[in-house]
């Protein structure tokens, strides 16, 4: 499952079961090169938000030779004072839906691409354990979203088992796999 927001539809959110959400075969570095390519052959950009996976992310994608052409930056968001200062979360979606929520990773891919001015955003926010987890969301639950600058979002939610660094690893390969499908 996944909620796309569509800016040129009035800000319409939808969900989508179409399956999209399966995860790209191939390893984490592989994919990592793809998204490079993929954004130096159409000119565009990318940046991020991350809170659980704490930088992995970029640290990825800035390991790939060549990747200054297209990747701009992150902001690790750790703290959720961080996501409503810097990224501009909403405080009432948090608190309505949690940090770790579809709804929460939008708002952060959104604030991304805002701060970053990038064509492509992408953000991710779960609780990669062995605490955490709250009402909304337990551990290795994970959220993701991918915003593009014409108003488009996408988010997904996804469960993962194993322990802490297993589950950063997975929600990277995860995000940069919907990245490949989506640029």
């Amino acid at each position: 499952m996944h909620i796309i927001y569509n800016k040129s539809k009035g800000g319409e959110v939808s969900v989508d079961n179409d399956g999209l959400g399966e995860i790209l075969g191939g390893d984490v570095a592989g994919l990592a090169k793809e998204v490079v390519e993929r954004l130096k052959a159409k000119g565009e950009t990318l940046s991020f938000a991350e809170s659980c996976t704490a930088g992995n992310v970029c640290r990825r994608i800035g390991g790939v030779a060549g990747a200054s052409a297209v990747f701009m930056g992150g902001v690790v968001s750790y703290a959720v004072e961080i996501k409503k200062r810097i990224l501009g979360v909403d405080e009432k979606i948090m608190q309505k839906y949690g940090v770790v929520s579809e709804e929460t990773a939008v708002e952060m891919a959104r604030g991304a691409l805002n701060v970053m001015q990038t064509t492509w955003a992408g953000a991710v926010t779960g609780y990669a354990g062995p605490g955490g987890g709250d009402e909304h969301a337990s551990v290795g639950t994970v959220c993701f979203a991918v915003a593009h600058c014409g108003g488009a979002v996408r988010a997904f939610r996804r469960e993962f088992e194993g322990e802490r660094g297993e589950i950063v690893e997975a929600a990277t390969k995860f995000l940069l796999s919907k990245l490949v499908e989506l640029i």
